[in-house]
């Protein structure tokens, strides 16, 4: 339920956004593929918090889930060394968080015809 609260609020909200579906879909790929690079390249390449890998959303959800059924696979190294709590607190957050701008977002949609 947490993953499929993360993943729905944030492809929701940014599929609100954009007028076209094509730019949708591409929005929503993108969203999770450069959060992804970007945190793996700054907590793996320069010295900085462990905290700052906190910044991918599906590295998150996926280390989250890893602790939470207890079965260890890859995931950013920083990730590892952060307490199960902040990566399950930090996943339902960004859940939390996703839905209710979508609903904001809704909210103030015009519909035109």
């Amino acid at each position: 339920m947490l993953s499929a609260a993360l993943y729905t609020g944030v492809a929701m909200f940014l599929a609100s956004i954009p007028r076209r579906w094509g730019i949708a879909s591409v929005s929503i790929a993108a969203f999770f593929i450069i959060t992804a690079i970007v945190t793996v390249g700054l907590t793996e390449s320069i010295e900085v918090s462990d905290w700052i890998a906190l910044g991918s959303p599906d590295e998150v959800m996926g280390e989250a889930a890893e602790r939470i059924m207890n079965d260890p696979a890859f995931t950013i190294p920083a990730l590892d060394r952060l307490p199960g709590s902040a990566l399950i607190a930090t996943a339902a957050a960004y859940g939390v968080v996703a839905l209710a701008a979508t609903w904001w977002r809704y909210q103030r949609i015009r519909v035109e015809r």
